[in-house]
C-alpha cells in the first residue's frame, strides 16, 4: 500500500520570520521539489512583490480557515475543487503551504478540512513561538511602522493578551500532538530556515550550506522609532508612516539593534502568564525552560553588533526625504504649468 500524502501547514505564530521564510521557498522552490516537498506558488512571485513581502503560498487555505478573510463569493465546493487540484499531495509526496493569517483558524473549520477536504492525506502544522516581551515589541513596532501608531510599548504591554497557547491546544485537539510541531523562534532566529528544513526532514537534503533567508520587513531602531511616532502624531496617516519606515529600510536595510528590555518588565511578565508559559513548555519541550517572557539581559530579537544612530540623525534622513518628495511634487506641478512666452517689445 503507497504511503500516505502529507500536507504540511506553516502558519506563524505572527512575528517569527515568516516573511524571511516564504520569500526563501518561493526563491528556492525547484530546490524543494526536488528535495521532496513541493511549494506550488499563489500569487506573484517574492522578486516581483514589493519588499519581496508575499505572505506565502496559503490564501486560500487561509481564508477556508478564517471566515473573516474570506471574499465576496467565498464557496467551499469551489474551493474543494481549486485547492485539491492545487495542492493535493500524491501517495507518497509531500506538499507544502504557508500563511500567517492561518493561525487564526476556527477550530470546527479545521477539523472540515482535514476530515472532508484531505481525508486521504497526513496534515502536519509547523509553528514558531517568540518570547512574550519580543513579540508584543514586535507587534507595537509593526503597528508604529505601518499604522501610524502612537501609543506607548508601556500600553501595549499592560493590555496584551496571550492566546498562542489556547491555539496550540486547538491544534492538537483537532490534529492529534504528533502533528504540531512547534519551534522556539528566540532560539533559532538567526537561521530560521535551516531550523524548518530540519522540522519537515530536509535537513541535509541540499548540497552545501543552505542560505540564510534575506532580511525582509525588518525592526526599526530604537531612534527611528521614536522620531516615526513624532511624525506620526502630526500628521496622523498610515500612508505617511508607511513610506518613511520603508525609506528607512530600503535605504538602511543592515540598520538594526539588538533592543534590551527592561529587567523588571521581563520578570513581570514571567510571573503574569507563568501558567501558559508552563504549559508550552511541558507539552512542546519536554518541560525544559525554553518558552519564557523572554531572558533578562538578552535582547529581545536576534542580535546585531550594529549601534542605534541618534534622533537627530534619523530626524535629518527624514527632512531630507521629505525635501526630496517635495522636489518631485514641484516638478510635476511645473510640468503642468502652461508655457509662457516673452513678447518682444519694439
Amino acid at each position: 500500500m503507497p504511503e500516505r500524502g502529507e500536507l504540511i501547514v506553516h502558519a506563524g505564530f505572527a512575528k517569527t520570520g515568516s516573511s524571511a521564510l516564504q520569500f526563501w521557498l518561493d526563491q528556492n522552490a525547484d530546490a524543494l521539489a526536488e528535495a521532496g516537498v513541493r511549494y506550488p506558488r499563489e500569487g506573484i512571485s517574492a522578486a516581483e512583490a514589493p519588499g519581496g513581502i508575499t505572505s506565502g503560498n496559503g490564501k486560500s487555505l487561509a481564508q477556508f480557515l478564517v471566515r473573516r478573510l474570506r471574499e465576496p463569493g467565498f464557496e467551499r465546493r469551489v474551493f474543494r475543487k481549486e485547492f485539491r487540484e492545487k495542492f493535493l499531495p500524491a501517495p507518497g509526496e509531500r506538499v507544502l503551504v504557508s500563511r500567517e493569517q492561518i493561525r487564526s483558524f476556527d477550530p470546527e473549520l479545521l477539523r472540515r478540512f482535514k476530515d472532508q477536504i484531505i481525508p486521504e492525506v497526513r496534515l502536519t502544522f509547523v509553528l514558531f513561538i517568540r518570547d512574550i516581551y519580543g513579540s508584543i515589541r514586535a507587534r507595537w513596532m509593526q503597528a508604529v511602522k505601518r499604522a501610524a501608531w502612537t501609543e506607548s510599548l508601556e500600553k501595549e504591554i499592560a493590555s496584551f493578551q496571550l492566546n498562542t497557547p489556547d491555539r496550540l491546544k486547538d491544534l492538537v485537539a483537532v490534529l492529534g500532538p504528533e502533528n504540531v510541531r512547534l519551534l522556539h523562534y528566540d532560539s533559532v532566529a538567526g537561521d530560521v530556515v535551516g531550523a524548518f528544513l530540519k522540522t519537515i526532514g530536509l535537513e541535509g537534503a541540499f548540497s552545501g550550506k543552505v542560505a540564510r533567508a534575506p532580511l525582509v520587513n525588518r525592526s526599526l531602531t530604537d531612534a527611528e522609532a521614536r522620531v516615526l511616532m513624532e511624525c506620526s502624531a502630526i500628521h496622523r496617516r498610515k500612508d505617511a508612516s508607511q513610506r518613511i519606515s520603508d525609506h528607512f529600510m530600503e535605504h538602511y536595510p543592515d540598520r538594526a539593534v539588538a533592543h534590551i528590555p527592561d529587567p523588571a518588565v521581563i520578570t513581570a511578565l514571567n510571573e503574569r502568564f507563568a501558567d501558559e508559559i508552563r504549559w508550552v513548555n511541558d507539552n512542546f519541550f519536554e518541560g525544559r525552560d525554553v518558552f519564557s517572557a523572554g531572558r533578562v539581559g538578552a535582547p529581545s530579537g536576534p542580535a546585531r553588533d550594529a549601534s542605534d544612530v541618534s534622533d537627530d540623525q534619523v530626524w535629518r534622513e527624514v527632512a531630507l526625504f521629505l525635501v526630496e518628495k517635495l522636489a518631485v511634487r514641484l516638478e510635476r506641478l511645473d510640468s503642468k504649468r502652461p508655457v509662457r512666452r516673452k513678447q518682444n517689445l519694439v
